[in-house]
This record gives structure tokens, sequence and C-alpha cells, in this order.
């Protein structure tokens, strides 16, 4: 199976209207938004977490876009569980 790219999508075009700012400093991420731009982040991480998502399927969030300019971009990825060796 693989991610719904339905929700997915929404997900992302609700972090296009309202983008999260993400500043990485020394040892230190910081994520700061609303409270609308982090339920949609929320939502991407349970999605690529989810039943359906695959080792190696990731989420891509671009500067300027879905995090605000001058942010990182972020980059989530889904890797196999280390102690269970399964999804």
């Amino acid at each position: 199976m693989a991610i719904n790219l339905d929700l997915a999508i929404m997900a992302l075009e609700g972090l296009t209207a309202t983008p999260v700012s993400i500043q990485a400093d020394n040892d230190e991420i910081l994520v700061e938004a609303p409270p609308k731009a982090l339920r949609e982040l929320a939502r991407l991480l349970l999605l690529v977490g989810g039943d359906d998502a695959e080792p190696g399927e990731e989420i891509t969030l671009e500067p300027g876009l879905h995090v605000v300019a001058g942010s990182p971009r972020l980059r989530v990825r889904r890797v196999e569980d280390p102690e269970r060796g399964v999804n």
C-alpha cells in the first residue's frame, strides 16, 4: 500500500495557506506555527506513520511553499521499525 495521496495533498495545501516556520540552531530545531498549520503537519506525520505507508515513503516540505521562506527544507521519511523489522 502507499500513503493516501488525496489526504497528503489536502494537508500540503493547508500548509501552503498557513506555512510553518522551522529554525535550526546548533543542536535544536524549533517548529513554530499557528494551530491550523500544526494540525496539518500532524496529519502529514500520521500519514507517513500510518499502516498504509511503506518504508522509504517520504513527504518534503519546501521553503517558501509549505514552510516560510528562510526555513530549511523538511523531509520526513518512513523507515522500518528497528526492533520489530516491520512497518
